[in-house]
């Protein structure tokens, strides 16, 4: 009698926690801890999409935004004419980084003007004033 009486609850609870654990398992927004709640979006998109926006210096595609990323990052695929430069500025708040495709991209830091051919990676951190643009004759894509 003592041995059904302890199969009892050790039953009850695998027939009942198996189905709490189900539950929540096939319902993820069941029970969602609070630092999931800016876990980033999944983000699959096909070669060109989505669709190129212009502005005054060539094109850019918005790839993955704030919203997408629970506010961590966004990427910006950006498509630049040549003789095209932005003013020196800084970003307070925010990194920006930079990863050339195509063409050349100069960036200006502090004093110092460099330019960075296809392939080439920069970081600016933020709050570092600094400038860039597309000085060469072809167009720069990064």
């Amino acid at each position: 009698m003592k041995k059904i009486l302890l199969l009892v609850p050790i039953i009850y609870t695998l027939i009942f926690g198996f189905e709490i654990v189900s539950e929540v398992q096939t319902n993820p927004t069941k029970i969602q801890s609070e630092p999931d709640k800016n876990k980033p979006k999944i983000v699959a998109l096909k070669s060109g999409e989505p669709a190129e926006l212009a502005y005054d210096a060539g094109t850019a595609r918005f790839l993955a935004n704030s919203e997408d990323t629970g506010g961590a990052w966004s990427l910006v695929e950006v498509k630049e004419m040549p003789d095209y430069r932005t003013n020196l500025h800084r970003h307070n708040n925010t990194d920006e980084a930079f990863y050339v495709l195509e063409g050349v991209l100069t960036i200006k830091v502090a004093d110092k003007v460099s330019e960075y051919p296809a392939g080439s990676y920069i970081l600016v951190p933020r709050g570092t004033a600094h400038a860039q643009g597309n000085l060469g004759k072809f167009r720069s894509r990064f």
